[in-house]
């Protein structure tokens, strides 16, 4: 398909406009094509993803201080308290099997800001959610 310009419109003009409603030339065909729909899906699927992200990582982080909390008024004065993969609330896991690192760097400053908790990982890595067995991070009060 082609577009005739009336003579009063110049072409820089009319380019222009195109490119401003996302309307870009495609060079090898000759047609225009609209790649605003796809590039507003991928950000929105891209804002989904960080929210779900934070989302998760916030319910993590109130059943990390919940555990801490219980653990530490029944095991006394210890500053160090191990978290249990098994112990965390089935819900929290459901639908997971792990946590980014980028997750872990939420979490960790979810922790630190609303419960003034830091997280240690002994192995420098977040357990296996679908893990049942011994599997533990620690927490401490900063």
């Amino acid at each position: 398909h082609s577009i005739e310009l009336p003579p009063t419109v110049p072409k820089s003009s009319f380019e222009r406009d195109l490119d401003f409603y996302g309307l870009v030339p495609n060079p090898k065909e000759g047609e225009i094509k609209n790649n605003v729909v796809a590039d507003v899906l991928v950000s929105l699927r891209e804002d989904r993803d960080m929210s779900s992200s934070k989302y998760d990582m916030l319910r993590l982080a109130i059943e990390v201080h919940h555990l801490y909390t219980t653990k530490k008024l029944s095991s006394g004065s210890e500053e160090r308290v191990n978290i249990y993969v098994q112990d965390i609330d089935k819900s929290i896991k459901q639908g997971r099997s792990a946590v980014s690192s980028n997750e872990v760097t939420l979490l960790r400053n979810y922790l630190d800001v609303y419960f003034g908790l830091t997280l240690t990982l002994p192995n420098g890595y977040f357990p296996c959610l679908y893990n049942n067995g011994n599997d533990f991070f620690s927490v401490t009060r900063k």
